[in-house]
């Protein structure tokens, strides 16, 4: 029998498991937080879209973007609806964007939570991982004592940035029912810059969900960008001379 390891119990940790799980395995997922799935019901402005019908990899940015196309296409998007639906998941479909029927992202976070542990997957919270080792095995090194596991799988997220719907939350949470205007700058990228524009998906998200909450907001009107004289380039084309 193998040991599997998920470290991370957000969406894809508790997704990664649950496909992990079978009669052949063990699989334990470790999170940081009390709770897996924390993140889950900030995501959607508290109502988690968890499928969009416009995925696309124009939507994504990076190397080897063309990689996507394994992953991104339409046998898989008709797989993550048919896993949703397997959970006993009801969409609530609007221009798009599949939210539970009862509009509340706790619904997601149960339902996951339930089928790990109804497929017998070890859920360990408050765990933190210092180090990772491996010789034949993996040693998980924790605050919670060491772990061994012949697989494992790493689904911590990635670094966070200011561009995702909890900042978006959070800003809602500070200014909502305040007298305020809010004007969101996309970043305008440099040759030498180690910093990253956000796609143009994530920013109709950020906006979408600070209108949805009344929060008067714009992103400002672009130019230059296509000749690098956008705000930022022209001092960045200079310094570099």
């Amino acid at each position: 029998m193998n040991k599997i390891i998920v470290i991370g119990g957000g969406a894809s940790g508790l997704v990664a498991a649950i496909n992990a799980k079978n009669d052949n395995n063990e699989v334990i997922i470790l999170e940081k937080n009390s709770v897996c799935g924390k993140k889950i019901l900030v995501t959607g402005a508290g109502k988690c879209n968890y499928f969009n019908e416009d995925l696309s990899t124009k939507y994504y940015s990076g190397l080897n973007i063309n990689n996507l196309d394994k992953i991104i296409n339409n046998n898989n998007k008709k797989l993550v609806l048919d896993f949703f639906d397997s959970l006993g998941i009801i969409p609530r479909i609007k221009n798009g964007y599949y939210y539970p029927y009862s509009n509340q992202a706790i619904s997601i976070q149960n339902a996951l939570i339930l089928e790990a542990k109804a497929k017998g997957i070890k859920l360990i919270h408050n765990v933190i991982v210092k180090d990772v080792k491996y010789t034949d095995k993996f040693t998980i090194l924790t605050n919670n004592g060491n772990y061994e596991s012949d697989i494992l799988v790493l689904a911590t997220g990635s670094r966070a940035f200011n561009d995702n719907e909890e900042n978006a939350i959070e800003l809602v949470n500070l200014f909502k029912g305040k007298l305020v205007y809010i004007n969101l700058i996309p970043y305008n990228e440099t040759s030498d810059d180690k910093f990253k524009r956000s796609n143009d998906f994530k920013i109709k998200k950020f906006y979408d969900i600070l209108k949805m909450n009344k929060i008067n907001v714009t992103i400002r009107k672009e130019m230059g960008g296509n000749l690098s004289a956008a705000c930022g380039q022209l001092r960045a084309s200079e310094v570099n001379k």
